[in-house]
């Protein structure tokens, strides 16, 4: 009886520790340079903690985590298609747009490369949606990375 009591607690408490913020699956990556999928084997070099695949003439970079799930990111032109989506992108000066698949459930892992990507690339990751929250992105003139949800 008192097994059955303690499996109905633990199944409880892992319901209860799930994350304050619904990550998004869809996010946009925006950049106010030019970058090219090359540009990515710069912040993830061959033999580093995270692996990186890149197909150049495609425009698409998997970036492969330590969980076994991936951050897939696929090169578009710089137009949402819709006015509002568009004037965010004008407000951001973009120049590089990545639309990025990211699994809900990897996210802390995804996150940290997400980190990575704006700290050496610049730019920042947009929720694909239409407040584009939340939002990663190093602030100008700022050492230290943002979040806001």
């Amino acid at each position: 009886m008192k097994n059955k009591s303690k499996r109905k607690k633990i199944k409880q408490q892992k319901k209860r520790v799930q994350p304050s913020v619904n990550w998004p699956k869809e996010w946009l990556y925006l950049n106010e340079k030019e970058i090219t999928p090359e540009d990515f084997l710069k912040v993830f070099p061959e033999g580093g903690p995270l692996e990186l695949q890149v197909w150049k003439e495609a425009g698409v970079i998997e970036v492969e985590l330590p969980c076994g799930k991936s951050i897939d990111m696929e090169w578009g032109e710089p137009d949402l298609g819709e006015e509002t989506g568009n004037a965010f992108l004008e407000g951001k000066n973009t120049k590089a747009l990545y639309y990025v698949t990211v699994v809900p459930e990897s996210f802390e892992e995804a996150r940290t490369a997400m980190k990575t990507i704006t700290e050496m690339l610049g730019g920042g990751f947009f929720g694909d949606n239409k407040d584009f929250q939340p939002q990663i992105y190093k602030k100008k003139n700022s050492p230290s990375l943002s979040m806001e949800t």
